[in-house]
């Protein structure tokens, strides 16, 4: 999986919509949350994740079914320290929040 770079732009827009997400209840934090939860339409992985657990997330990632996308600064994203792995449930956030990374 290759790291995405977001512009300042981008960055603000996925912070928001994660905030959204957070607040409502529809994201899970870690790499084990994520692989215990139900619902999860997209899982956005800190480029600093440690590569094994990239590796773990990204085979549950396959397996389910899943997007997975990488992103660096995540941390800064959710507004929440050491975070390295986020799961969102909301598939309307979930489109947003791609739509918004994989744009020109």
């Amino acid at each position: 999986m290759q790291s995405l770079s977001l512009t300042p732009e981008k960055e603000n827009k996925v912070a928001s919509y994660v905030g959204f997400a957070l607040r409502s209840g529809g994201a899970v934090l870690g790499t084990d949350n994520i692989r215990a939860a139900k619902g999860i339409k997209l899982i956005i992985i800190d480029s600093a994740l440690s590569r094994n657990s990239a590796k773990r997330v990204e085979a549950y990632a396959e397996r389910e079914g899943i997007t997975a996308v990488c992103v660096g600064k995540l941390s800064e994203i959710c507004k929440k320290e050491a975070v390295k792995a986020l799961g969102i449930k909301n598939i309307e956030l979930a489109k947003a929040i791609l739509n918004t990374i994989q744009s020109n």
